[in-house]
This record gives C-alpha cells, sequence and structure tokens, in this order.
C-alpha cells in the first residue's frame, strides 16, 4: 500500500456511520426499499469525489442496510435507520424493534470499530435522539462522549462530525450545531484528531426536500453534502491529496 500521509496508508479506510441519513434515506412512505437514494445518499458523491482526487478508498462497515441497487462502486457503510446516539430503556424509539432493545449507536460502536478499523469516520446522528425526547443540551454533551469513544477505539483515526438538520428546529439548526461546534473545536484544540462539518451549507432549499418528516435531505442536498464532507476531508488531510510522487 502507498503511503498517505501521517498515519494513514492507501487505501484510506472511511467509515460512514450514523441512522438513516448515512444510509441515504429520502422521501416519504413507510417503504424502505422504495424511498432512498440509490446513490447511496451522500455517499456515491463523495467516492466520484475522491476517485477523481485521485485518491484510493475502501469504504468500511457491516450494516445490513446495504443495497445491491445502489449505484455507487463501494457500498459498505455502518447506517442503521431509525437508530440514536444513545439508546436503552426506552430512550430511542427504534429500542422497540432492535435485538436486544437497545438502537444505541454509542452502545454498538465499540464492536463496529473493532471489526471494521477506520482512517476516517464520518458521524452523522442524533435526528433520531431528538426525535425521543433528548434535548439538544443532552444531546451535545453525548456527542461529547461519543468522540472521546471513537477516538479511544481508534487513536489514529481521524473523526469528521456533522451538523444536523430539522426542518422548522432554529434550536437545533442554529442552536444545537453551534454547540457541537464549539464542543468539537474545544477538543481538536488539545490536539484531537476531530473537524466539525456543516454538511448542509449550500443545500438548495427545501433542504428536505418532499421528506414528510423534515428529516431526510433532499436527493440534491445529499450530493451537496458529498461535496461538504470531500472539501473537509481535503482541508482536513491535505496529504491525501498529494501527488502520489509526493505522499
Amino acid at each position: 500500500m502507498g503511503d498517505g500521509g501521517p498515519g494513514i496508508a492507501l487505501p484510506v479506510r472511511i467509515l460512514a456511520l450514523g441512522d438513516s441519513i448515512t444510509i441515504g434515506m429520502h422521501g416519504t412512505g413507510s417503504d424502505w426499499n422504495v424511498n432512498k437514494s440509490l446513490r447511496g445518499g451522500y455517499r456515491a458523491r463523495l467516492q466520484e469525489l475522491l476517485a477523481g482526487a485521485g485518491v484510493p478508498v475502501d469504504m468500511v462497515g457491516s450494516s445490513d442496510a446495504v443495497d445491491g441497487r445502489e449505484q455507487l462502486a463501494d457500498r459498505d457503510h455502518e447506517g442503521h435507520g431509525g437508530w440514536c446516539l444513545i439508546g436503552g430503556g426506552g430512550r430511542c424509539g427504534a429500542d422497540a424493534y432492535v435485538a436486544g432493545g437497545d438502537a444505541g449507536i454509542a452502545s454498538h460502536a465499540d464492536a463496529w470499530l473493532a471489526a471494521n478499523p477506520a482512517d476516517v469516520v464520518l458521524l452523522h446522528v442524533g435526528t433520531n435522539d431528538l426525535g425521543s425526547g433528548r434535548t439538544p443540551a443532552q444531546l451535545v454533551a453525548d456527542y461529547g462522549d461519543f468522540v472521546d469513544q471513537v477516538l479511544t477505539d481508534l487513536p489514529d483515526a481521524h473523526l469528521f462530525v456533522s451538523a444536523l438538520h430539522i426542518d422548522g428546529r432554529d434550536d437545533v439548526n442554529v442552536g444545537l450545531n453551534g454547540q457541537l461546534r464549539a464542543m468539537v473545536a474545544a477538543k481538536a484544540s488539545f490536539g484531537a484528531p476531530v473537524v466539525f462539518v456543516d454538511t448542509y451549507a449550500g443545500a438548495p432549499a427545501p433542504i428536505t426536500g418532499d421528506d414528510a418528516n423534515g428529516l431526510h435531505p433532499s436527493l440534491a442536498g445529499y450530493e451537496v453534502m458529498g461535496q461538504n464532507w470531500f472539501d473537509a476531508l481535503q482541508a482536513a488531510l491535505p496529504a491525501l491529496f498529494a501527488a502520489p510522487s509526493a505522499r
């Protein structure tokens, strides 16, 4: 394998971690086989941009929501529809239909990260926590703990934390995101390899398109998210994008 810069061998292993937005859910209705992006949400655009930049990538993950119809080169991810950051004990609405009664990503992440070690983790989770009664302040505190958990499990990884968006929720779209940004900046100031990414910046209105719940991005919004993840990777990890002879 080639050298992708300090601590990263090529191909760079990327774990997309989160809920149904990581899967690429879109639109309305209860049939998840119909109401989804066949470009894997933001994942296809991100892979296209990385390929165009000459960065070899291995997407990793063990989610059972991988769909063979998806039109992207590497379909692996760790997206779990309906799941929350914190679950168990009825704290997440999805606890009711998950084996063991805990649909909390934090509860399962240690095993997933051990099975799918990654150089880069792209994290987008939390809208279901808010829908299950978690307050923005509680969620930010949960995120702080989870950032520490991920970087303990993968001490050489680089963690990218996404903004969240819920239609009509300024307490989330402005307030919570500002707190997430500040929390991430505080950890980064002490040397933690973590970056906040406003993945929704520049997305066309309405950001959630025809999604009845006001949660899932439009198809156009997913394309913008892919671009924003790419821009964040390029800014934070410039060695990955150097000419091969310079790596």
